[in-house]
């Protein structure tokens, strides 16, 4: 195999970055914190949402660019929630069960979300906030966005 897109000897790789101007319908993202920042985030042609897979994946100025160019940024504390959910369930419930009650707390956090009109991402963080405020006085600094 010899071509453009070959690494070393083989050849010279496109820039990675190109990966977000694919225009992929939806963006999985996440490899590290802060994979996406806002030059990033410009670069996305035509993508209507993106969906971390890995904590913290973009920043606060790429959320800024997504929310202008109306990109849809899915919280991480949602799209990653399912592990937690499962380790806070009931105990006795079977796997099956499980699934179900992680797909239904992660859509409904999901839907709620998605109905702010200040976006998926803050209209989460509102939720976050509300609940954490029931039971505790003083709520931490910040959103959790990569610096």
């Amino acid at each position: 195999m010899n071509g453009p897109d070959m690494i070393g000897d083989l050849g010279e790789s496109d820039a990675a970055w190109k990966v977000f101007a694919s225009g992929a319908d939806i963006l999985f993202t996440g490899s590290k914190m802060g994979a996406v920042n806002h030059e990033t985030a410009g670069r996305l042609n035509g993508a209507a949402a993106v969906v971390p897979i890995g904590r913290l994946p973009f920043t606060a100025k790429a959320l800024a660019v997504f929310r202008r160019s109306g990109v849809a940024a899915l919280p991480d504390f949602v799209t990653l929630a399912g592990s937690t959910i499962a380790l806070w369930g009931e105990a006795d419930l079977v796997s099956d069960a499980v699934k179900r009650q992680v797909t239904a707390t992660v859509e409904a956090l999901t839907t709620t979300a998605m109905a702010s009109d200040d976006g998926p991402f803050l209209g989460a963080c509102y939720e976050a906030e509300s609940f954490l405020s029931t039971w505790q006085d003083k709520l931490p600094f910040g959103r959790p966005l990569a610096p």
